[in-house]
C-alpha cells in the first residue's frame, strides 16, 4: 500500500544520504493497496509489458496473491519480453526470520509496540503478545488489545505515530536496531533483480 512505501521510501533515502544501498531510481513504487488488488496490478504491468515485479507480503495474504500471480500465462510475457516479472516476498528479501513478515516487521517488534503504546495511551510489553499463530507484529499486537482492552488496532493510527519518529531520524544510528540492515537486504535484491548495480 501507499503506507508501505513511504515506509521504504524514507528507509532507502536515509540509507542512500549515510552511504549504504537504498532502492535505485531506476525502480518505480506503484502501490497496490492491498495483496488482494496486486494480481490485478501485476496483470496490468504484465499486459504493458513492462520490466515489473510485486513485493508482497509474507503472509496467507500474500501467498494468495504469489499463487494467482503464477496462475497467469506469464510464458508469453517472458517470450516476447526476454523477462520474467519478478515476484519478491517481504521476508525472503529483507532477510527476516519470521513466518510472517509485513512491513512493521522490518523494525524490532520493541519499537513497533512503543508506537502502538504511544498511539493508545497503553503500557503493552511484548510478554503480553500471544505467541501462537502469526508471527506478524501487528497482528500480534491485535489479539492482544482485543482481549485487553477490547479495541480494534488502527494500522493507520499508529503509521501517524512512526512517522512522527520517522522525521527525526538523520542518521543511520538513529533507526531500531537491525532496521537499516534488513531494508539495505531488500533493496540489495530487488536492485539485483532488476540488473541495477548497488
Amino acid at each position: 500500500g501507499g503506507t508501505d512505501a513511504l515506509i521504504l521510501s524514507k528507509l532507502s533515502g536515509l540509507l542512500i544520504k549515510n552511504g549504504r544501498v537504498g532502492m535505485s531510481d531506476h525502480i518505480y513504487m506503484w502501490p497496490a493497496q492491498t495483496s488482494t488488488k496486486a494480481p490485478m496490478y501485476a496483470a496490468f504491468a504484465i499486459g504493458q509489458r513492462w520490466d515489473a515485479g510485486v513485493l508482497l507480503d509474507t503472509d496467507d495474504a500474500g501467498h494468495q496473491a504469489h499463487e494467482k500471480i503464477k496462475d497467469m500465462n506469464l510464458k508469453g510475457y517472458s517470450d516476447e519480453t526476454d523477462r520474467e516479472f519478478r515476484v519478491f516476498m517481504l521476508g525472503e528479501v529483507a532477510g527476516v526470520k519470521k513466518t510472517d513478515v509485513a512491513i512493521e516487521d522490518l523494525f524490532p517488534d520493541e519499537w513497533f509496540l512503543d508506537c502502538v503504546n504511544r498511539t493508545y495511551g497503553l503500557a503493552l510489553k511484548l510478554e503480553d503478545l500471544p505467541q501462537d499463530g502469526s508471527t506478524l507484529i501487528a497482528k500480534r499486537v491485535e489479539i492482544a488489545l482485543k482481549q485487553r482492552q477490547g479495541r480494534d488496532l488502527k494500522k493507520k493510527d499508529v503509521i501517524v505515530e512512526m512517522l512522527k519518529e520517522f522525521d527525526t531520524w538523520a542518521t543511520i544510528s538513529d533507526l531500531p536496531a537491525g532496521t537499516a540492515d534488513n531494508a539495505e537486504r531488500l533493496f540489495k535484491k530487488v536492485n539485483a533483480a532488476f540488473g541495477v548495480a548497488s
